[in-house]
């Protein structure tokens, strides 16, 4: 989102901290292993998380 926004990733996380949206229930971790057999966690939002950033962000 930070990306699609052209936001610093603290203003994406204060939405969540502020109380506009609940990240538990917008939010979803999942875990990626590279070829080196390293895992990664990464943070997929729905498309209510995208939809409630483009509003206070914009």
């Amino acid at each position: 989102m930070v990306k699609l926004f052209d936001a610093d990733r603290t203003v994406v996380k204060n939405i969540f901290i502020n109380g506009k949206s609940d990240e538990i229930a917008v939010c979803a971790n999942f875990a990626h292993t590279a070829e080196n057999e390293k895992r990664y966690q990464t943070e997929f939002y729905n498309l209510d998380a995208i939809a409630i950033s483009c509003y206070y962000i914009s």
